[in-house]
């Protein structure tokens, strides 16, 4: 395993401890957020990508400080959304959260969703932008690293974003 497959797991990790903490009934009002971004770049990504690109070139010729600006962009405008549907009064699940190990667990479960949500997007701009980073040389990465990025949340299509969004919207809304 290499550093970033540690990060990775680092990352999720450490946001099953936030939805053991928070609880299911929050982490899912989270999770709707993080899909809406998701479901934002994958319809719109293309075009916001072509516009940073085009107006990077214009200050560099270099296409590594393009990617690494490109990327910088992609991952802050994510970390902002996912900051702001963690922050302050989020979108709770109605209900008790069960009590116990099956709490603990279910909770843990939901976090864990989050963090693969959360730390496979920000994996995935990494190589969708070259690892255009100083520290992380590319020709380095595992076997399993190099083809995780194809299986992250990012590639998958707008319709099962838009479809598993539905479906926590309406298990929120009803009675």
């Amino acid at each position: 395993m290499g550093p970033i497959e540690a990060l990775w797991i680092t990352v999720v990790v450490m946001f099953v401890f936030i939805g053991i903490a928070r609880g299911y009934d929050k982490e899912l009002g989270s999770t709707i957020v993080i899909l809406v971004a998701l479901l934002l770049f994958s319809l719109f990504g293309d075009k916001l990508e072509e516009l940073l690109r085009s107006l990077f070139g214009r200050f560099t010729s270099s296409s590594d400080t393009v990617n690494l600006l490109t990327m910088l962009v992609f991952q802050g405008i994510f970390i902002a959304i996912v900051v702001a549907g963690y922050a302050g009064v989020t979108l709770q699940y109605p209900g008790t959260p069960p009590a116990g190990c099956s709490g603990m667990t279910l909770n843990a479960f939901f976090g864990g969703v989050n963090g693969i949500l959360v730390a496979g997007t920000l994996w995935y701009y990494l190589d969708h932008f070259g690892y255009p980073l100083a520290f992380i040389d590319a020709t380095q990465l595992s076997a399993f690293a190099l083809k995780v990025p194809a299986y992250l949340p990012p590639t998958w299509p707008s319709t099962v974003l838009f479809l598993w969004l539905a479906l926590l919207i309406i298990l929120r809304v009803r009675r």
